[in-house]
C-alpha cells in the first residue's frame, strides 16, 4: 500500500474508531449496528495505536521507566495553592508557574500511556 493511500485509509478508520469511542455502547454493539467489519476496525485500531506510540518514542525519555518524585512538606501544601490542576483518566497533578515546560511535558506524556 502505497503512503498516500495508507494515509486515507488511517484517516477514515481514525474517524471511525473515534466515532465509536464516543458512542457511549460496547464496541461489539457499535460494530454491528454500523455494519463495520469487526476484523478491520480491530486491525486498523491496533495500527493506529501502533503508529502513535511510534511517533511519541522519539520525544519519550529512552532509559527512563521509573522516576521518583518526593512528595512537598505539609506545610508546603497548606501555604501555597496550586495555579493549575491537570487531569488525565484518573490521575491528577498540582502544578506550580515556576514547574519548567520540559518536565511539565515529559508528565503529560508519561500520563497519557500510564
Amino acid at each position: 500500500m502505497d503512503k498516500i493511500t495508507h494515509e486515507m485509509r488511517r484517516s477514515q478508520w481514525t474517524s471511525i474508531i473515534r466515532e465509536c469511542n464516543s458512542s457511549g455502547i460496547s464496541k461489539k454493539s457499535w460494530i454491528t449496528a454500523n455494519n463495520v467489519d469487526e476484523k478491520q476496525f480491530y486491525y486498523w485500531q491496533r495500527r493506529i495505536r501502533q503508529e502513535a506510540i511510534h511517533e511519541l518514542q522519539p520525544t519519550l525519555p529512552a532509559a527512563t521507566s521509573f522516576v521518583e518524585l518526593t512528595a512537598p512538606s505539609s506545610d508546603f501544601r497548606q501555604n501555597e495553592q496550586p495555579d493549575a490542576v491537570l487531569r488525565i483518566g484518573n490521575c491528577a497533578i498540582e502544578i506550580k508557574n515556576s514547574l519548567s515546560p520540559a518536565l511539565l511535558q515529559t508528565i503529560v506524556q508519561v500520563m497519557t500511556h500510564a
